[in-house]
């Protein structure tokens, strides 16, 4: 082969690979990509559904919150979502707030039981979703003398990476 053929053969190879890589990234964005936010966005919707859900065994099973309240929110750098509700309940002693721990973990059995009573128990995973139900006790200080009854709140989130911003995002500072 002469060199004149040869570097014809070279450059209909660099078109042909320049061509099919076109046709790969024009893949990734119009269809790949798609699909990866949509089933992003559907693991986010069950966890919200979940997330109601486990709030309202924790309300069955010891009552409707004095206060609730939704958060969701997203944070970059990387990006990550998550969706939560916290209940508040009013307690007379930390022996209150225990016992109404003690039974609030009988809303989700199947949840290893944590060593303290006022820390993350992990509740379930929806894809690369991680969902926590987080028990804060009022501080014993917070009994003495108190004007109003201290507050035993318990959040219950998902939260994970994400393929976009299915909330209003959030600074991190």
């Amino acid at each position: 082969m002469d060199k004149h053929k040869l570097s014809k053969v070279a450059k209909q190879s660099l078109l042909w690979l320049g061509i099919i890589a076109a046709i790969a990234i024009l893949t990734y964005f119009a269809f790949y990509r798609p699909y990866e936010i949509k089933k992003d966005r559907e693991n986010y919707t069950v966890a919200e559904a979940k997330v109601d859900e486990i709030a309202a065994q924790i309300e069955a099973t010891i009552g409707k919150p004095i206060s609730s309240h939704d958060e969701d929110t997203c944070h970059r750098n990387p990006l990550t979502c998550s969706t939560a509700k916290t209940l508040n309940y009013p307690v007379t002693s930390p022996e209150e707030a225990k016992q109404l721990v003690g039974k609030i973990k009988t809303a989700y059995p199947s949840a290893p039981q944590s060593s303290s009573e006022a820390d993350a128990q992990h509740v379930t995973n929806i894809g690369e979703l991680n969902c926590l139900a987080i028990h804060t006790l009022p501080n014993p200080t917070d009994f003495e003398g108190f004007t109003r009854l201290p507050i035993l709140a318990i959040q219950i989130s998902c939260s994970g990476p994400a393929k976009t911003d299915h909330y209003l995002i959030q600074s991190n500072g």
